[in-house]
């Protein structure tokens, strides 16, 4: 089979995988060194009363604070600060509004949904003509920032109206009657692989190369024997796999495999799982492709046609009345569009009418969008909800809908466009934070420039770290390596991002991060003592480096058959074993 061939390829690329001690030592020092810095976050959310006062300067709140006074003398005692302060950045915010989103109001009003708007757009910025009623004020790659940014949040999702006509596939089992013998028979037949026995099952595999002398060959076999006996004394056999197994596809989910019958792996290996009892270890099986452990988690027994008569004939009951019941869902489709012409009515008249004459539950929705709360009438069933609620004025019926547990015919009634809000007071807040958040960004990120200069003036040849911490604050973590940054979030990953770029005792330019920007202070590369690294420490960074030239050897592979003849390969056991 070609899937034995191509398994065979597979192990001799990757029984050609080979790590040297220079590349373990290499490994070593990269996950092994630490890293001693310090390091100073300009936040955005430190600087949002710098940033109120820039935008809204004391000036212009005395003057609001005067006008509000004299506009309400009889509270003018209660009028405080703050309520000026307000009044100043509302009015801020109006301004944000009218200059960058009312401006798009044109292209957002009207619309069924922003999806492809981006694309209208720029088809319309292209534009020359003249006569043009959608102005173009922004570039198309501004403009699709705004929608994204801005827009989306203040967009009123289009809905829809609907009559809904629904069909339960219940109502129709009694029509299905008694399941001949000969249907139950061809169903168990049909679906044998779920009734077969089955196990699920893990395993770890040390190679054997086809072309490896006795000795290499007694060296593997020696080495999953010593595993065996440590896996039969108590060790775990997932983590095993994970440290020890070459085979890459299952190595990571700790040996797994999954549940298979037979038929799905190469013989040794698939008498050697079905034999074995749950959670049992297997002696040592030799395949094709090497040594294996095997370890069975859990057994399916097979079932037979009589443990399972009367799940087969609950399955094939449902599935003719799934028939009928869409058969008469498509009927009243069809029902509906010939009367509706032929009567010159709206469908979704016709459909309620039709609806009620055979007895099928009918409704008239509120108005909803497929992305907020729907018409308890669909279940559970969003995927009905979404082709319900593609019907439109050209196309306002629809075909029968298969949902979970019934099938449905629905009728557009009215569909009203989505439309960008008006600015009242929730719009005013949301553009308010904008402004002040973006403003506090800049403040942010330009403290990080001023300082950094401050710095650059004094820093000191020696204690560098020491000297940031005391006299401009800055944080001194422990030392780190690269798999523990001094912290798990978007700061720690901007300082490793910094260890290979920078100079021992140098600091670096503030670095932009979300909301802020960090500056970042190498102090010094602590060596890495390799003598002291224990043995099964150097089989980790062995199996790490044997891993990612692993991947490198398969990408290879792949490419280079894809010049050939381009198929389609499954890593990992499935691929090799034969599935």
């Amino acid at each position: 089979r070609q899937d034995i061939v191509l398994g065979r390829v597979y192990g001799e690329v990757l029984a050609d995988v080979f790590v040297t001690p220079l590349e373990i030592d290499e490994q070593l020092r990269v996950t092994n060194q630490k890293f001693k810095v310090a390091y100073k976050v300009f936040q955005q959310a430190d600087y949002i009363q710098a940033a109120e006062a820039a935008l809204a300067p004391e000036p212009a709140v005395e003057e609001a604070l005067a006008g509000l006074k004299a506009a309400n003398p009889d509270t003018a005692e209660s009028i405080s600060r703050k309520m000026a302060l307000d009044e100043v950045l509302s009015a801020r915010a109006q301004d944000f509004f009218d200059e960058n989103i009312e401006p798009l109001r044109p292209w957002i009003d009207g619309t069924m949904s922003l999806d492809g708007l981006i694309d209208q757009y720029e088809a319309g910025f292209k534009a020359t003509s003249a006569g043009d009623d959608k102005p173009t004020p922004i570039t198309p790659e501004e403009f699709e920032t705004r929608l994204n940014k801005w827009i989306r949040p203040l967009y009123q999702n289009p809905t829809k109206r609907l009559v809904v006509a629904k069909i339960p596939v219940k109502n129709f089992a009694e029509k299905v009657g008694e399941i001949e013998q000969k249907s139950l028979r061809a169903k168990y037949e049909e679906d044998i692989q779920k009734y077969e026995k089955r196990v699920k099952a893990r395993h770890i595999l040390i190679r054997v190369a086809d072309d490896g002398d006795a000795e290499a060959e007694q060296a593997a076999k020696t080495k999953i024997e010593e595993l065996r006996s440590q896996l039969v004394e108590g060790a775990d056999f997932a983590e095993f796999a994970k440290q020890y197994s070459e085979d890459p596809g299952s190595a990571v989910r700790g040996g797994e495999l999954g549940t298979f019958g037979r038929g799905r792996m190469v013989k040794p290996f698939e008498d050697a799982a079905f034999a074995l009892e749950e959670g049992e270890i297997s002696q040592v099986v030799k395949t094709d492709f090497g040594y294996h452990l095997i370890k069975v988690d859990k057994i399916f027994p097979e079932k037979t046609f009589e443990d399972v008569r009367f799940d087969l004939v609950a399955e094939l009951t449902q599935e003719r009345a799934r028939k009928f019941a869409w058969d008469a869902a498509e009927d009243l489709s069809y029902q509906v569009f010939e009367h509706a012409d032929r009567w010159q009515k709206e469908a979704f008249q016709v459909l309620a009418e039709k609806s009620a004459e055979k007895g099928y539950t009918v409704k008239t929705t509120d108005f909803f969008s497929p992305d907020g709360d729907y018409p308890e009438l669909f279940g559970d069933s969003r995927a009905a909800v979404r082709k319900a609620y593609s019907v439109t004025e050209n196309l306002p019926l629809s075909e029968a809908i298969e949902g979970e547990d019934a099938y449905f015919v629905v009728a557009l009634v009215e569909a009203r466009p989505g439309s960008l809000s008006e600015f009242d007071e929730g719009v005013a807040t949301f553009c308010r934070n904008i402004i002040v958040r973006d403003k506090a960004e800049e403040l942010a990120r330009a403290a990080a420039s001023e300082t950094r200069g401050e710095v650059v003036d004094q820093l000191p040849e020696s204690d560098g770290a020491e000297f940031l911490e005391l006299t401009f604050g800055f944080e001194v973590p422990e030392p780190f390596t690269r798999l523990n940054p001094p912290t798990r979030d978007q700061v720690g990953w901007t300082v490793l991002g910094q260890l290979s770029e920078q100079a021992e005792g140098a600091l670096s330019e503030p670095v932009d991060i979300l909301g802020g920007a960090v500056l970042v202070y190498i102090a010094e590369r602590l060596p890495v003592d390799l003598a002291s690294i224990s043995k099964e420490d150097r089989e980790v960074a062995r199996q790490q480096v044997r891993q990612r030239k692993i991947q490198a050897a398969l990408q290879a592979f792949h490419d280079e058959l894809d010049e050939q003849s381009n198929p389609v390969l499954v890593e990992g056991l499935a691929g090799m074993l034969v599935r």
